[in-house]
């Protein structure tokens, strides 16, 4: 009994010492849900965005990549790398 009544009182002394409310840490829980989220979403737009883009310029002629600068064999790397300039905000339309 004497054991139980010690670590009742230690967890009162360490939840009265406690700053966190529980708000607290459900507002903790839901702001990393919501970053999550948007890391997912914004991964997502930045795959359908390069599928399009692929999906476009696979359909131009071989002179008009070329006319581009873009080799057919390179397509894919081009597209991948626009997609990774576009992820990280370095890349300007023209």
């Amino acid at each position: 009994m004497r054991k139980l009544s010690f670590a009742l009182q230690a967890s009162r002394r360490d939840a009265s010492l406690s700053t966190d409310r529980p708000s607290d840490h459900i507002s903790g829980i839901l702001g990393a849900i919501r970053e999550n989220v948007r890391d997912k979403v914004a991964f997502c737009y930045h795959r359908c965005a390069a599928a399009i883009l692929y999906a476009e310029l696979s359909g131009l002629s071989d002179a008009e990549l070329e006319r581009r600068g873009i080799a057919r064999g390179d397509l894919h790397r081009v597209v991948s790398e626009i997609r990774e300039a576009r992820a990280n905000g370095d890349y300007v339309e023209r």
